[in-house]
């Protein structure tokens, strides 16, 4: 079952996505509300990064960082669950074109602006270090990056893990499970990239797998979606009273994140049926990628030139952060726009050169 809908009125994807999302199969248009749904959850990361970089500048607030907390079962684990269920068509075409049409070109992406990124960051001095340390960080980049970039790096691996264990999806789901508990529930010595790695590789998964159901779910009488959303507050709770990593503070995390997305794709869904506010987030949800690559680094510079005259109180911190999450994402919107209209489009759509006859082997048609 194609992820896709004849109903909604989106019908074609604004350049600049094709990377994170597959075009719907000719003749089909995709489902409106997963597009919301991915919508959401850049705004939720965008209003996060808003908060920690005016938290780096000394400025927070207890309510903001409740807020965020609220909203980390929910941003990262529903943007993977759909881009794994947008990924699956993939997932049976042989190698060759796995690799070209997407590991290569998120894995382009992630070169490029990791490279610019860092730079940028330590030489502009948002961040110590000079030259060194930007050349030490990029040499680090492939095993553990240190920036926000962290997404494209991830879905290469997810991309690629996934292809190679599709004839034994319920290894790759085992995996994805044993992988969220690990990093988790139990004290490692991994860096914040990394566990956040192992945390969602079981939402890519579920989402390639099990995309038809989860839209069945969604967008059928909805008593059983309507059931494990409202779990949430259990979840929590439960949560709230594991105070040292254990297993049991893991599988209550993922419970959470499984009622927090089934929240999430339901009030997408409500959003999508109501046109001003549809037509918003879906083109949000399908510029997904310029929003990621550029908005933090956006978001840090205007909190460099504000902070001064900022306080941390919560009447004037609260507006502070969702202008500033505003700003990130029409300044990104806005960079990726001028980059079309000039020769920088490759920053967003690089062109590779197609496969070499040596991964012909790798050609065969999945299962």
């Amino acid at each position: 079952m194609a992820l896709t809908t004849r109903q909604t009125t989106d019908r074609r994807p604004t350049p600049g996505t094709r990377p994170e999302l597959s075009p719907p199969p000719r003749g089909r248009e995709r489902i409106a509300w997963l597009d919301v749904a991915k919508g959401g959850s850049i705004l939720m990361v965008a209003f996060f990064h808003a908060c920690w970089s005016l938290e780096q500048a000394g400025l927070s607030h207890p309510l903001l960082d409740q807020i965020n907390a609220a909203g980390r079962p929910i941003r990262m684990p529903m943007f993977f669950l759909i881009s794994g269920m947008f990924a699956a068509r993939l997932m049976a075409r042989d190698w060759r074109t796995v690799l070209s049409r997407r590991c290569g070109m998120l894995g382009a992406l992630f070169v490029i602006w990791t490279v610019i990124i860092t730079l940028f960051t330590h030489l502009s001095g948002l961040e110590g270090g000079g030259l060194s340390r930007a050349l030490s960080e990029l040499a680090r980049a492939l095993y553990d990056p240190s920036t926000a970039l962290w997404f494209l790096w991830a879905l290469v691996i997810y991309t690629a893990l996934t292809r190679a264990l599709w004839s034994v999806r319920p290894l790759a789901l085992g995996l994805g499970l044993l992988a969220f508990v690990y990093a988790r529930g139990l004290d490692t010595p991994l860096s914040w990239t990394q566990i956040n790695l192992l945390s969602y590789l079981v939402f890519f998964v579920a989402g390639a797998w099990f995309g038809p159901w989860i839209v069945r779910l969604v967008t059928g009488r909805m008593p059983s979606a309507l059931a494990i959303a409202a779990l949430f507050p259990l979840w929590a709770w439960l949560l709230q009273g594991q105070t040292e990593q254990s297993v049991a503070r893991a599988v209550f995390a993922l419970l959470g994140s499984v009622s927090g997305v089934m929240i999430g794709l339901l009030v997408a869904r409500a959003i999508s049926a109501v046109a001003p506010m549809r037509a918003l987030f879906v083109m949000l949800g399908r510029n997904t990628l310029p929003i990621y690559v550029l908005h933090l680094t956006a978001e840090r510079l205007i909190v460099a030139g504000v902070a001064p005259s900022l306080s941390p109180a919560l009447p004037v911190l609260a507006p502070a952060a969702i202008m500033l999450t505003i700003l990130g994402v029409a300044i990104s919107l806005w960079l990726h726009r001028l980059s079309r209209n000039t020769r920088a489009a490759w920053l967003f759509a690089p062109s590779l050169p197609q496969p070499r006859p040596l991964l012909a082997g790798l050609g065969r048609k999945g299962p």
